[in-house]
């Protein structure tokens, strides 16, 4: 397409694709009919998202739909196909495959492809649905060590403040923190990089113990694993506390 029109034309037609695959309570919530992105979302954020991709959102939704903060244009799906047709180029591409369009549209959509072209693309596509579902499988895999990680590395943040520290040192011993120590946030913050290396490297063995039908067992032995590493952290700190020449 060399037209403004067209492309924003084209940036609809991807967002309404993107809107369809979006799910609520994953990708986003709904409150007082506004459509809101989750924190751990897929969407893009910033002006992507709220250039057009939630309005997709809303009007799939049935919500009010926003401003935008991009230029819109109101037309029908056929004028959106025509007018494509027209340009040329993108009778072959993959965001308008004719399939894609009547599945999506509900409509009987007229097919200018050779037979040649159209086994191509229907390869192509096959060869991308096989390399999104192994992404999925991967980020199942990943995803146990993942909320652990971000579980420490959260713990790791908090303790950069001084009441920060404090309050993590007392929520993992059960123990009051009485006056200032200087070197307490640096032990707190090898034990908590102890904990992350540990955690890295047994992620990685237990991958390849159970992979590829093992994930409950992978799970199991991750949540095993940080169970033990929780005490040792907490022994550890408990006894820095009580005796800080045991550092």
């Amino acid at each position: 397409p060399t037209s403004l029109s067209t492309l924003l034309l084209e940036k609809r037609v991807a967002e309404a694709l993107l809107a369809r695959s979006a799910l609520r309570g994953k990708d986003y919530d709904l409150a007082d009919s506004q459509v809101v992105r989750r924190g751990s979302s897929r969407l893009p954020d910033g002006i992507p998202f709220v250039g057009g991709l939630r309005q997709a959102i809303e009007a799939k939704e049935g919500v009010p739909v926003t401003e935008t903060w991009w230029i819109t244009e109101i037309t029908s799906v056929q004028t959106c196909i025509a007018r494509y047709r027209l340009v040329g180029g993108t009778a072959h591409s993959e965001l308008l495959l004719a399939g894609h369009l009547a599945e999506l549209f509900g409509l009987r959509v007229w097919d200018r492809r050779t037979p040649q072209q159209a086994k191509a693309e229907h390869d192509r596509a096959a060869e991308l649905d096989h390399h999104l579902s192994v992404v999925h499988v991967f980020d199942r895999w990943h995803a146990p060590a993942d909320r652990y990680r971000a579980e420490f590395c959260a713990l790791r943040e908090r303790t950069r403040d001084p009441a920060g520290l404090t309050a993590v040192v007392e929520e993992l011993t059960g123990r009051q923190v009485a006056g200032a120590d200087p070197t307490l946030r640096a032990d707190v913050h090898a034990g908590l990089d102890k904990v992350l290396g540990y955690l890295n490297m047994t992620e990685w063995y237990e991958w390849s113990v159970h992979w590829p039908d093992g994930l409950s067992d992978h799970e199991q032995a991750l949540a095993d694993l940080v169970d033990a590493l929780r005490t040792d952290l907490r022994t550890a700190l408990t006894r820095r506390l009580v005796d800080p020449a045991t550092r």
